[in-house]
């Protein structure tokens, strides 16, 4: 089992390097955040970012709006105020942020790792404002649970398939915009390397560079696709729904 230290020093390196973060950024970007700012002033888009991690996604997020990251890891928060971001160490369910204030509230692969996923996607609610959207992804299909999911500070307490995470999401004032697998082009390989059992450090640590550049550019690609179509599986799942 790795040390907190060493999974915080992982998810550091791969938060920023990592071609699995990399494609996310790459994907989520092309499918939900170049719409969004088309459609609105980008300095007036309040964003929050549910489980932010070490910085990555605040950064990325900061190009389309005005971003608040909230996290329960004091480690990684402490990652984040290096940096100068804006963050707030607090529990996502217990926390004191005023509600219908944000444009956006991001969620990328957090709710698995919350027991009660049903008052964590309320809670996600609201916080929005009328009219803005949610994004959420999530871990998809529990034919792929493996040692991946268990180890790290914060396991997962499950993945989902579509017809869950559809029935979690509109269970809330919410109208689905998108929902689709994803990570599609590459889900046979990652089928071998969970049922080989890949470690989570494994899985985390940044391969050499032709190959992270190899993986990027397959899984990157589906940005081209998503927009307009939906993947019948994945070893992911990305959901934009808009508040009603």
């Amino acid at each position: 089992m790795i040390s907190e230290l060493d999974t915080t020093t992982l998810l550091a390196r791969a938060e920023y390097d990592h071609w699995w973060f990399q494609s996310r950024r790459a994907i989520m970007e092309q499918l939900f955040w170049k719409t969004l700012s088309s459609s609105s002033s980008s300095k007036d888009i309040k964003i929050l970012c549910v489980g932010c991690g070490t910085g990555s996604e605040l950064e990325h997020a900061a190009k389309f709006g005005q971003v608040t990251g909230v996290d329960i890891d004091p480690q990684v928060i402490a990652l984040c105020k290096e940096k100068g971001l804006n963050v707030i160490q607090a529990d996502i369910l217990d926390t004191s942020l005023p509600q219908e204030s944000f444009d956006v509230v991001m969620a990328m692969d957090v709710i698995e790792h919350i027991e009660d996923d049903h008052k964590t996607v309320q809670a996600l609610s609201a916080l929005l404002k009328k009219g803005g959207h949610l994004l959420v992804t999530v871990p998809a299909l529990q034919c792929l649970w493996s040692s991946f999911d268990e180890e790290g500070d914060f396991p997962h307490f499950r993945r989902y398939t579509k017809k869950t995470l559809s029935t979690l999401l509109l269970s809330q004032p919410l109208k689905r915009e998108k929902l689709s697998y994803y990570n599609f082009f590459l889900f046979p390989a990652a089928f071998l390397a969970r049922k080989a059992n890949s470690s989570f450090a494994a899985q985390m640590t940044v391969p050499s560079g032709w190959k992270n550049n190899l993986l990027r550019t397959l899984f990157s690609f589906e940005k081209y696709f998503l927009p307009w179509m939906s993947f019948p599986i994945g070893v992911s799942l990305v959901a934009i729904y808009k508040k009603q």
